[in-house]
């Protein structure tokens, strides 16, 4: 029976070692898991940080793209503002010039036109005076002419009152008189 007792006693404390064991064994079973699931908790913890960080990165250098092109359109803008202020300016003074130009044109055409008609009138003048000095000239060698005439005329009747032969007066009134 003492063996019997013992065999029980035995078992017993092999049941109660086994259960020790086994607690044990489910007591570092759950540390563990709690261990790997604060592991994971910590690591879906960090990668959610991460996340949240290369999100507001992400927000940030767009807004600062959105930020840089904005003043990239401004800049380009004003530079577009200037160029176009400075091409009107120059077609202005293009303008101005081309309008000074014309009038310098039209002032210099009209000069030239009146020297062209002063010139003309000076010429018609210089005709008329050339024609009326031929004129005068003309009519003053007739006047000579007719003069000499006369002188000739009295002359022949001079001589033939004076009673010279008609054989010399026949010379005297064949020559002809030049002026």
């Amino acid at each position: 029976m003492e063996t019997a007792k013992l065999r029980a006693q035995q078992e017993r404390a092999a049941d109660k070692q086994s259960e020790l064991d086994e607690l044990r064994a489910r007591r570092y079973q759950e540390a563990k898991e709690r261990e790997w699931r604060a592991k994971e908790r910590a690591m879906a913890e960090r990668s959610a940080a991460m996340q949240k960080e290369l999100a507001a990165a992400r927000a940030a250098q767009k807004n600062a793209k959105v930020r840089q092109q904005a003043d990239m359109a401004t800049v380009e803008h004003e530079d577009f503002m200037r160029v176009l202020a400075v091409n009107r300016a120059k077609e202005q003074e293009d303008m101005a010039m081309t309008a000074k130009q014309m009038s310098i044109n039209q002032k210099y055409k009209e000069e030239l036109m009146s020297q062209i008609a002063a010139n003309e009138e000076r010429r018609k003048l210089e005709r008329q005076m050339h024609l009326e000095e031929g004129k005068k000239l003309r009519q003053a060698q007739e006047a000579e002419l007719e003069r000499l005439n006369a002188i000739k005329t009295a002359k022949m009747s001079q001589l033939a009152s004076s009673g010279v032969p008609d054989k010399y007066q026949v010379e005297l009134s064949k020559m002809k008189i030049k002026a």
